[in-house]
């Protein structure tokens, strides 16, 4: 990549004010792989309730025998939450409800027995079952919806009016407080984009409660715009910490791009209005220490 190129590319920067840059967290992995999750998780959830019965197989042919369908066979366990008698029509569970409960008595019941004291009495008999069905439709729920609540993080502030570089994360500030920095930025192969070695940008930042915790905060957007993106970003957000040239000559954004595959339900996740000034407070109070 060039220094030209800069003006015409995005490059997950967005120039708030003069002197004020806010950096994407790089982001696209975990939503990338939690989509492909939902598709998959989905797809196999539809091929599995939808698909009708197999011809050889003995355990379907008698569920088919006694009138349940493909659906009702694979969605029976729905029945000890209330499928077919509380809730929905389910002939096997129905049938279990009205005869084996109201009428014969059986599994504790008596005439009086609703359909709410049924499930009542069925959790009572196997507590555990019920604590493993639900896990496993949690699990199910976060690996086929996750992806639409799944929130892209806040960005990283550079700030040359402070001299200083931070974010809000996990309720807490956490900074860089010189305008130099170091970074990393480890090139990788690039299957998805065609191929080449690419990466984003790395950088430490260290707790505002704790300044000898220091945590990695990676930096950039996907699809890379360029070779050695990472790099690139690197040392372009090192000239504007220090000002070499005009921030009008960048041709950064005013706001950070937001794709349609990162959104969320949730919206995104944004820097606190006041995490500038929280910023300098806390800069004030280091210079007071030192002194």
């Amino acid at each position: 990549m060039t220094k030209e190129k800069s003006n015409t590319l995005y490059l997950g920067v967005a120039l708030r004010t003069s002197g004020v840059a806010d950096v994407e967290r790089f982001f696209h992995g975990l939503k990338f792989v939690s989509g492909l999750t939902a598709i998959f998780i989905v797809a196999f959830t539809i091929i599995y309730f939808c698909q009708p019965y197999e011809k050889n197989d003995g355990m379907h042919a008698y569920h088919q025998d006694q009138g349940m369908s493909a659906w009702e066979d694979r969605a029976s366990f729905l029945g000890y939450f209330g499928y077919g008698y509380l809730w929905g029509k389910h002939s096997s569970w129905e049938r279990t409800y009205q005869v084996g409960c109201v009428e014969e008595h059986s599994y504790g019941c008596d005439s009086q027995t609703t359909p709410a004291d049924f499930v009542w009495i069925q959790f009572k008999d196997a507590p555990g079952d019920y604590i493993r069905m639900t896990i496993f439709f949690a699990v199910w729920f976060c690996l086929a919806f996750g992806y639409f609540f799944l929130r892209r993080p806040a960005p990283v502030r550079f700030n040359r009016n402070l001299g200083a570089i931070y974010t809000w994360y996990r309720g807490r500030l956490w900074i860089h407080p010189l305008y130099i920095f170091d970074y990393r930025c480890q090139l990788s192969r690039d299957v998805w984009n065609g191929g080449g070695f690419n990466g984003p940008m790395d950088i430490k930042l260290r707790s505002s409660q704790n300044l000898k915790k220091r945590k990695t905060f990676r930096l950039g957007i996907y699809p890379f715009p360029g070779d050695e993106y990472g790099i690139f970003l690197a040392e372009i957000l090192q000239e504007f910490m220090l000002g070499t040239y005009e921030d009008s000559h960048l041709g950064w954004p005013q706001t950070l791009k937001y794709p349609w595959w990162q959104r969320s339900l949730l919206g995104r996740k944004e820097l606190p209005d006041d995490i500038d000034q929280y910023a300098e407070e806390w800069l004030r109070s280091q210079q007071k220490k030192t002194r």
